[in-house]
């Protein structure tokens, strides 16, 4: 969620409990937008990623680490997932989104906080959003 008032209300758009997704729309408009990444594969191992969160002192907060695996369900990545970051972007070095950070996705069964993971971009398509044609890149409909 963005910087802003802590009332602010969200709404519960759709859920992939298995993905550890939610999509939550808020009322406020002309936001930011950071594209996703078009290339694939999305990342490659060593890759360099940060993970966004919207809150912070200075607006936003920012951590960083590196790729240690990709697979199809998941990125397996270093950059640290507290509170603040969970289903926040995982973006690369040219701000392009690959996935979405989660303290408690664990696509291999490791115990959640042993190993971190995120979802990969193209798997928000799965059911959290019908993307247009097929691909990650841009506001959908809701899943199925």
């Amino acid at each position: 969620m963005s910087k802003g008032d802590d009332d602010e209300k969200a709404t519960l758009w759709t859920w992939q409990e298995d993905h550890d997704l939610a999509l939550l729309i808020i009322k406020k408009g002309n936001q930011p937008k950071l594209d996703w990444v078009s290339s694939k594969p999305a990342v490659r191992l060593g890759e360099r990623v940060f993970a966004v969160s919207g809150q912070g002192g200075a607006g936003a907060s920012i951590t960083q680490g590196n790729v240690s695996d990709v697979f199809a369900r998941g990125i397996q990545h270093t950059a640290p997932v507290g509170p603040a970051y969970r289903g926040a972007p995982l973006v690369n070095s040219d701000s392009q989104v690959v996935g979405v950070a989660s303290a408690d996705y664990a696509p291999l069964g490791f115990a959640p906080g042993t190993v971190t993971y995120a979802v990969p971009i193209a798997s928000t398509c799965d059911r959290i959003l019908r993307c247009p044609s097929g691909n990650a890149g841009g506001p959908g409909q809701r899943g199925g």
